[in-house]
């Protein structure tokens, strides 16, 4: 067995120091580039829009407004979305409030902008003179002030927007100002994140390949490397915060309300919700949903030719104690009440998409029966629908009469009361209600 001596083992072990230094990269640092001209598209609820029935929130210098969908007859088959367009994430959170609420909450953000710069942390770098391959106090220097120019660019590009939207123009510039992430180079904002992370990325290899630099890093420029990674860690979350946050501003935001049931009111409220938690409304989207079949209530008074003959009990005093009757309170010759109707519409229905029932003159068959007593009485007949809101009908009217039978010697006094049912004519004067 072959023990090696002492000049062979110093052999062995220059040989593997010349392989360690000739296996190092060259950890020269980078220099700072302006990122080329931006690439990030602004998006619009208009791009991609897979639904007709959407309803379109905006902002302008004014603040927000909604535009309904063109067909504005929503039935309980349809899928309704509201889509924002430009809403200031930067800054607030979006809530949506029906029957559920979304809240993205980023209350962080604001923790994060304040600076954790350490106190101690001017006086070694200061006096740091320019970086070599192998400086570390030197990387260090140029990956701080990387990051410092990286959260003051990031700071800037926040702070114009203060509103909860941005108008088209605005989120044309910030658009520009963020860059593109994906583009090659990156730009913008997001080439200068690259960049920073190139510099930290020579810090870190010249740490992990460098005896000399990992003595420092431990021992004589502790302070300085701990402060400096920690700084640049905290601009680099918030870098990438801002670049999320910048996407979804310059982008849309849809929420999928969904099919509705047949006769229900929906009222969508969307509101601004700060850090602190204050809200600033926006706007509503409210709408009714209607019957897949042109259906239009619409309600007023009603006249009928049934007679209006009521009854009241009465007691009488009679051989073998009290006797109830009934003595006849009115006997008007026609009906007057009001009325509820729901009318099927075959003129000037049109469709979802046109809406041609917003013209002058509409015609549609309708039901109706009293408001105070449902069924007692069944209105049947044709509608004029006029200006899309005034509606004529007239018809027949299905209903029962009401007459006294045994006579007593009292006038309008009866022993009992019998329904008859009978037919007669009705029109009714009413106002559209959906």
């Amino acid at each position: 067995m072959h023990v090696p001596n002492v000049v062979e083992l110093g052999l062995g072990m220059l040989f593997v120091a010349a392989r360690i230094a000739s296996a190092q990269p060259n950890l020269a640092p980078p220099q700072p580039v302006t990122p080329a001209a931006p690439a990030m598209r602004v998006t619009t609820c208009a791009d991609g829009a897979t639904s007709r029935l959407r309803f379109t929130t905006t902002f302008d210098a004014t603040g927000w407004h909604v535009a309904t969908p063109a067909g504005v007859r929503i039935t309980d088959r349809d899928r309704v979305d509201v889509c924002v367009e430009h809403f200031n994430f930067l800054r607030f959170t979006l809530k949506f409030d029906i029957t559920e609420q979304r809240s993205e909450s980023y209350s962080y953000l604001t923790k994060l902008w304040g600076s954790i710069l350490g106190p101690g942390l001017g006086q070694p770098l200061a006096a740091a003179q320019a970086a070599g391959p192998n400086d570390l106090l030197g990387n260090l220097q140029t990956l701080y002030r990387m990051a410092r120019e990286l959260d003051g660019a990031v700071a800037a590009a926040v702070k114009p927007y203060g509103k909860t939207g941005l108008t088209a123009g605005d989120a044309k510039t910030l658009a520009a100002v963020r860059g593109d992430e994906n583009a090659s180079p990156a730009t913008g904002l997001a080439g200068m994140l690259n960049v920073t992370r190139g510099a930290f990325r020579v810090v870190d290899n010249l740490v992990l390949n460098d005896v000399k630099a990992f003595g420092e890093a431990h021992g004589s420029l502790r302070d300085a490397y701990r402060d400096v990674l920690e700084f640049y860690q905290a601009v680099d979350e918030r870098a990438q915060i801002f670049l999320r946050l910048s996407a979804r501003t310059i982008g849309v935001e849809i929420k999928q309300v969904g099919k509705r049931a047949a006769g229900t009111r929906v009222t969508l409220t969307l509101a601004a919700a700060d850090e602190s938690g204050a809200t600033s409304p926006m706007d509503d989207v409210t709408y009714f949903v209607q019957s897949n079949m042109p259906l239009v209530a619409h309600g007023g008074l009603s006249f009928a030719g049934l007679k209006d003959v009521t009854f009241e009990k009465v007691k009488r005093s009679s051989t073998f104690g009290e006797e109830e009757l009934f003595q006849r309170q009115t006997n008007a010759n026609a009906t007057t009440g009001f009325a509820l109707f729901l009318g099927w519409q075959f003129y000037g229905a049109g469709d979802v998409t046109t809406d041609a029932r917003a013209g002058r003159f509409g015609a549609a068959f309708s039901l109706g029966t009293d408001v105070t007593n449902p069924g007692k009485r069944v209105f049947a007949g044709p509608s004029a629908i006029v200006f899309n809101r005034a509606v004529l009908t007239g018809g027949v009217v299905f209903g029962s009469e009401a007459s006294g039978d045994g006579a007593t010697l009292e006038p309008n006094i009866f022993r009992i009361v019998s329904q008859k049912p009978k037919g007669s004519w009705f029109f009714s004067l009413s106002t559209r209600v959906y």
